[in-house]
């Protein structure tokens, strides 16, 4: 196994050398005279490469401090590379100058430049073998430690399959994925491998399990049945009564615990139920805010503020309620959290408390017997859970059936020390290899056993993990590292990270990106977050397990990789950092900045929290990611000299509320390739964007600009006028040129309302696979319509209109995209498009505000497209107070169903047997509305309905004339019936769903 420092040495040779062999470094070359200097360092760094590619180190025999000093030297030059080189072909396509091509003017500073970097890639390369520092593959040869073929190829795949406890996992529900080509164990990575297209979704889903979800009750058995009596015994009582669970990283005490939380007999003793992580940095207000909105989201909604004491005082005051502390890491978080709920009333509360730390358990619990150690397993439930992972089989008796392997298998278990994290990662280590020889399994003990023995400090958890990181390839290396730029308990998007990777030169596409996300995400080395329902990736984000990330800071710091600016850092950083990371609660000035580090060799800029200007530097020159999505304070004159920095690839204003508009010298950065601008202010793009002619994907639009909006507006202005602001505000005004932005594949969402000539040049963008579009109505329809039927590569298809039948609009189609797997649509239509029956890759379809009458004809329509798996009605999306009935044998591949019921007066919504055989999530937002649900024991694999009631005690008051008092009393009454009514129709179904109530979000 390879050390970090040779990893990154490969990942960014690699890089460099596919920048130095483009066609356009090529051809800038051949024009400013330089190609044989090119072509020099294109040869030395190949021959860097077939070094690194040779140099070999195991866990007793690291490589030596000389060829870590000239691998880290040969990493630099490699970076300094790519950058001149970059700085060559800007050059070349750059501007002119009073008439004079500026590649006349430059050739004397370029042939300078080329020189200098011939002259450090020759004085580098020279290093090696004067030194004799990397002897090639013999060293290899002649370890101590022999592990031969196969338990070489087992640690390289160590990951390969659930083998890390995330303690984090929210439900027992794992949302689908659309992964086509798993990547088999024991496959070895080539340069044809890295340019084959991953599909980014299958005709059918199936399951991504979290790491320990299927063995979570393995030897705990008994800690739950203790937990769930304690919290009976007090169900009586109105006190508030705590109960602590603590122990090391990875031994489950997140899992136990929701498992707890989701278990039928206390889920059906309390009224409400929330489950809140402690994040870090410690902010109260976040603590409170989820607690507002998982208990009631009631008041949330109709009111648009929070008032976290009254509100919180509202919701407790006569409701028995359970809340999960996961994550609590100080004494001191627990004495800020406890007051605001000590001084609510309240019929009962239940705390249930999750930390590594004993005293913080003592602190939190007084009682001694709510104390809950979680220790490793016992040896036969060990035993039992790697024996079921290796084998894949509860059947398994390995005493019975393999006693060769026995012994070997009790001396890994003794490293694993009853970790189940350990058990597993192992355990899953060892299930997809060819063969399970006792040798084999011998070794791999003995390879653990060494690393132990050199660090006698280090836990058995962290040094089964730290052998999975040292078996991954070396670009899965450099991606994962990457992932140590984000905060603590941080959900990562999958779609951003994937074009950071791309922009920063990890990967060729994004094709390939998401295969690095789906191999990590199976090698568990990264855990999916269910944020999104309706996604046909499934895994729209992810998080890393706290033992990960530890490792993964620890390595990026040791390579000098990520610099995080935060609250007590050490400021004094080795050599030239590429990534830099500045926090919210970091409060240095512009000096210390410049101080501590080389703002020239930075690649990119993330910061979290607030902006203050001089955290852009126009000394950045080679910045190519800055992502401040999310920061506050950021306003559009900081963007003013955005320009300047030309190598810019992916530049994220996401959630950046204080900006309007872009300004016109964003049309300078012609290598940009992702610019999302969704959620900011912006409603024009300037003419200067169809400059960009390697722009790939434009996100932009921002519904939530409306309701923010709408009551200032509407006191000034006809309510008409006022909505075609509102449905303004969705989407973003294009250019006209547009048309020339040939690379782009995804645009998203731009306003067509008297655009035709824009649509007309969306025709031309042949490359689209993801399109979002405002405003189609029956003036532009026809040619929208026309230049729909045009992208045949389009996959991802949403459109918004105003109209009053879109359905007769979109009916203009005559032949749809067929490889169209998503389709949202949005505005009133009465009935579906004639054209979705002949759908057949349709995975996805949603609805919202469409009005459509629902009868049997629609739905047998929907049900019967064959490869259908998420379907989701939003809000208004068919006609109220219809019955909507799911008959036998249609939907036969749907795995996710979203309904949302608003104002509902009278309805119904019926299951029935044998419909929806493969039914996994039902997703239900009940609001305000009277509706009667049956047949929910018929859904055969049905896991888990996640349910939200809210009746809002004005409406009551209104239709019946109530008072306030007897209508708040009403509401929580029809509430109350809705949720009695599931719980039983779900006791009678044979799997055992979960139940899971839900807050307003």
């Amino acid at each position: 196994m390879e050390s970090t420092a040779v990893s990154i040495g490969k990942s960014v040779l690699k890089g460099a050398l596919g920048c130095a062999k483009s066609a356009i470094v090529e051809e800038a070359a051949m024009e400013l005279g330089v190609q044989h200097d090119k072509a020099f360092i294109t040869d030395e760094l190949e021959m860097m490469q077939s070094f690194l590619m040779e140099a070999h180190d195991d866990e007793r025999d690291e490589l030596s401090k000389v060829a870590t000093n000239w691998i880290n030297q040969v990493r630099d030059v490699a970076y300094d590379v790519e950058d001149g080189l970059e700085d060559v072909v800007l050059r070349v396509h750059g501007q002119t100058w009073w008439g004079i091509p500026r590649t006349l003017l430059d050739r004397r500073h370029v042939a300078e430049q080329m020189k200098e970097l011939r002259a450090k890639v020759e004085y580098v390369g020279q290093r090696n073998p004067r030194y004799r520092i990397i002897d090639g593959a013999s060293k290899a040869q002649d370890l101590s430690i022999n592990t031969g073929p196969a338990t070489d190829q087992t640690i390289f795949a160590f990951h390969q399959q659930d083998t890390t406890y995330s303690s984090k996992t929210s439900s027992n529900f794992v949302l689908p994925h659309t992964v086509e080509n798993e990547i088999q164990d024991g496959h070895s990575y080539s340069e044809d491998d890295e340019m084959t297209m991953i599909q980014e979704s299958l005709t059918h889903t199936s399951n991504v399990q979290g790491p320990l979800e299927e063995f979570q009750l393995t030897g705990r058995e008994k800690e739950k049945s203790d937990i769930i009596e304690q919290i009976l015994e007090h169900s009586g009582t109105q006190q508030i009564q705590v109960i602590a669970v603590w122990g090391k990283g990875g031994v489950g005490k997140s899992t136990l615990i929701r498992d707890v939380y989701e278990s039928q007999e206390v889920n059906q003793m309390f009224e409400q139920h929330a489950y809140v992580t402690v994040l870090q940095p410690f902010k109260l207000e976040q603590i409170l805010s989820s607690l507002a909105f998982q208990l009631d989201g009631r008041n949330v909604a109709s009111t648009g503020v929070i008032d976290f004491d009254g509100l919180l005082d509202w919701c407790l005051q006569e409701k028995s309620c359970l809340i999960v502390l996961d994550d609590l890491s100080s004494t001191t978080e627990w004495d800020i959290i406890l007051p605001s709920l000590l001084a609510m009333n309240r019929q009962r509360l239940v705390l249930l408390i999750i930390t590594r730390q004993e005293d913080i358990a003592k602190h939190c619990c007084q009682k001694t017997k709510c104390i809950h150690l979680l220790n490793g397993l016992e040896e036969k439930d060990a035993c039992d859970l790697f024996t079921e992972k290796v084998f894949k089989s509860e059947t398994t008796d390995l005493t019975k059936h393999y006693p060769e392997l026995v012994e070997p298998a009790n001396m890994i278990l003794k490293r694993c020390n009853g970790i189940p994290l350990a058990i597993v990662t192992i355990g899953g280590f060892l299930a997809e290899q060819p063969t399970k020889t006792v040798g084999e399994w011998r070794k791999l003990d003995q390879c653990i056993s060494v690393e132990m023995e050199m660090n006698p400090k280090i836990e058995d958890v962290k040094t089964v993990i730290m052998k999975s990181y040292d078996g991954l390839p070396y670009y899965l290396k450099s991606s994962i590292l990457y992932l140590s730029i984000f905060l603590e308990d941080r959900t990562v998007s999958r779609r951003s990270l994937v074009c950071r990777w791309v922009a920063e030169g990890y990967v060729e596409d994004t094709s390939l990106a998401e295969r690095y996300f789906m191999e990590l995400l199976e090698r568990s080395m990264i855990l999916p977050t269910q944020i999104s329902l309706c996604s046909i990736q499934g895994t729209d984000s992810c998080q890393v397990h706290d033992l990960i990330r530890d490792i993964i800071i620890e390595k990026s710091m040791e390579e000098n990789l990520v610099f995080r600016l935060e609250e007590g850092c050490n400021l004094n950083s080795q050599g030239a950092v590429r990534h830099l990371v500045i926090s919210s609660n970091w409060d240095g000035d512009e000096s210390q900045l410049e101080d501590i580090m080389k703002l020239s060799r930075i690649r990119s800029l993330t910061v979290f929290g607030k902006w203050r200007p001089f955290y852009i530097s126009d000394k950045m020159r080679f910045l190519r990611v800055l992502d401040l999505e999310g920061t506050k304070d950021l306003a559009d004159h900081h963007l003013e000299h955005i320009g300047k920095h030309l190598h810019l690839r992916y530049l994220s204003l996401r959630g950046c509320e204080g900006i309007y508009y872009l300004p016109d010298s964003v049309g300078n950065l012609q290598r940009l390739e992702t610019l999302d601008i969704k959620y900011t202010r912006i409603m024009r793009l300037p003419k200067t964007i169809t400059k960009l002619s390697k722009l790939c994907q434009l996100k932009a639009g921002n519904e939530f600009y409306v309701g923010e909006e709408r009551s200032s507006l509407a006191c000034c202005v006809p309510f008409a006028c006022c909505c075609a602001m509102v449905i303004r505000a969705y989407a973003v005004k294009v250019p006209t040129g547009i048309g020339e932005l040939k690379s782009l594949n995804t645009l998203r969402c731009v306003h067509l309302e008297w655009e035709n000539a824009i649509i007309q040049e969306i025709e031309g963008l042949t490359n689209l696979r993801k399109l979002g579009v405002y405003g189609i109505d029956r003036g532009n329809g026809p040619e929208f319509c026309s230049a729909i039927s045009g992208l045949r590569h389009l996959e991802s298809l949403s459109v918004q209109s105003s109209e009053w039948d879109l359905c007769d609009i979109l009916n203009g189609m005559s032949s749809p995209p067929e490889n169209l797997r998503s389709l949202k649509l949005h505005g009133w239509m009465n009935e579906l498009p004639q054209w979705t029956k002949v759908l057949q890759n349709l995975v996805k379809i949603k609805l919202e505000y469409t009005e459509v009458s629902i009868n049997d004809e629609e739905m047998r329509i929907l049900g019967n497209l064959p490869n259908l798996s998420i379907l989701s009605f939003k809000e208004k999306s068919f006609q109220s107070a219809l019955p909507i009935t799911f008959h036998s044998g249609l939907f036969r591949s749907l795995v996710v169903l979203e309904l949302v019921y608003m104002e509902v007066e009278v309805g119904a919504l019926e299951f029935e047997a044998t419909s929806m055989p493969n039914l996994e999530m039902l997703n239900l937002r009940l609001i305000d509305c009277k509706i009667g649900i049956s047949g929910l024991e018929f859904l055969p694999s049905i896991k888990e309905v996640r349910l939200l009631v809210l009746i809002f005690p004005k409406s009551i008051t209104l239709k019946e004339n109530m008072t306030e008092e007897a209508a708040e009393e009403e509401a929580r009454h029809r509430e109350d019936k809705v949720k009695a009514d599931m719980r039983k129709q779900l006791a009678n179904n044979k799997n055992h769903p979960i139940l899971k109530m839900q807050g307003m979000s």
